[in-house]
């Protein structure tokens, strides 16, 4: 196995950090002939399964001594674009590769392809405990926004009422669904009336969210991509989603 060429996913301890590596190895292992692999390490290899294993992704591991000896020659893509770089090449050489990446780069949306997307799509939903809440957003024109916990202190409900109120231009009675904890709570100071939903179990918030008709995606470091990701996975034509830029101003999908 070591002879092999690898995309090693960078093991990560947050739920949007995993969706962003394994949303980016996924991408590689079909542009290349390397496989993508996990490190073998038994708490994260359990969070990730959990996450992932009513889905069609397939998991593959190698044991820390083999991927160890894979970094020390290793070429590591991370933010500073040197992915987004690889990925518009299409020449990935004879070389490993490490995934170390926290953020989705709005530009390399393109490689998401319907093939990428079934990967990550739920087909059982065994996993889900509050029924009222997902029937709530199915059947209503719902406005998901995500919020980690981390996120709590740069939150901007400027930005926030702003982009709502735009889409209320476009939307007929909408609903609007905030996901995040108990601690994110205090510091929302909306003058527009949501239903703040907090759920122990990150893989139903984060199927409720895909289901939310549209999107509200906020410029924060750990909330970005799995919004983003939750779009592409519920992307039609007649959507509406706006993204927060750098300079606050909206971007509309």
């Amino acid at each position: 196995m070591q002879k092999e060429n690898f995309i090693i996913l960078n093991h990560q301890d947050s739920f949007a950090d995993i969706l962003t590596t394994t949303v980016y190895g996924k991408i590689l292992e079909r542009l290349s002939s390397k496989k993508c692999v996990f490190e073998n390490i038994s708490p994260k290899r359990e969070m990730i399964e959990n996450l992932f294993n009513e889905t069609s992704l397939k998991f593959d591991y190698l044991s820390t001594y083999h991927i160890e000896s894979i970094k020390k020659k290793a070429v590591i893509l991370n933010n500073k674009n040197k992915l987004s770089r690889t990925l518009r090449k299409k020449n990935f050489h004879n070389k490993n590769y490490i995934i170390d990446i926290k953020k989705i780069n709005l530009k390399d949306l393109e490689f998401f392809t319907d093939e990428t997307k079934k990967l990550f799509t739920y087909k059982n939903i065994n996993f889900i405990v509050n029924f009222d809440i997902l029937e709530s957003i199915i059947n209503s024109n719902s406005i998901g926004i995500y919020i980690d916990k981390k996120d709590k202190n740069n939150i901007n409900c400027e930005f926030l009422t702003k982009a709502i109120l735009r889409l209320n231009k476009y939307i007929k009675q909408p609903r609007i669904f905030i996901f995040c904890s108990e601690e994110i709570k205090p510091c929302l100071d909306l003058a527009i009336n949501c239903s703040i939903i907090t759920l122990a179990d990150k893989k139903e918030e984060f199927y409720f969210l895909v289901k939310c008709k549209y999107k509200i995606i906020l410029n924060l470091k750990n909330s970005y991509s799995p919004s983003l990701l939750a779009m592409l996975l519920n992307k039609k034509d007649y959507r509406i989603n706006i993204i927060q830029k750098e300079n606050n101003s909206l971007l509309i999908f």
